[in-house]
């Protein structure tokens, strides 16, 4: 892989079904092997998995319970990395990623601000 692709996207939320469908289809046809998603309004697992059963790819989030709160980062399926460690605070606003990516150490951070 000689570059990595990576699109941030502040959903204004996820609660919508029509809404997450819509931006899972657009997330499918983007040549893009990484998303951070901010603003997702997704406060628990149970949440999460109503996106992950639509996305084929690994899926890490930083659970919130703020309005607008919680950041995810989203892989692609066929990702190649490899995620080493995974950091999240606890109002659901900082999620860090230290990837292995072809021998290269990555520390990816999605972080919303207010």
């Amino acid at each position: 892989m000689n570059e990595l692709n990576i699109i941030t996207l502040n959903t204004g939320g996820l609660g919508f079904s029509r809404k997450l469908h819509s931006l899972v289809h657009e997330m499918d046809i983007l040549n893009c092997e990484v998303f951070l998603l901010q603003e997702t309004h997704v406060s628990c697992k149970k949440q999460a998995v109503c996106f992950e059963k639509l996305w084929d790819g690994q899926c890490f989030w930083s659970f919130g319970t703020g309005k607008s709160a919680c950041v995810a980062v989203v892989f692609r399926f066929g990702f190649s990395g490899k995620i080493i460690q995974f950091l999240t605070d606890s109002d659901g606003r900082i999620l860090c990623l230290l990837i292995d990516l072809n021998s290269f150490k990555l520390n990816l951070v999605n972080i919303l601000c207010s």
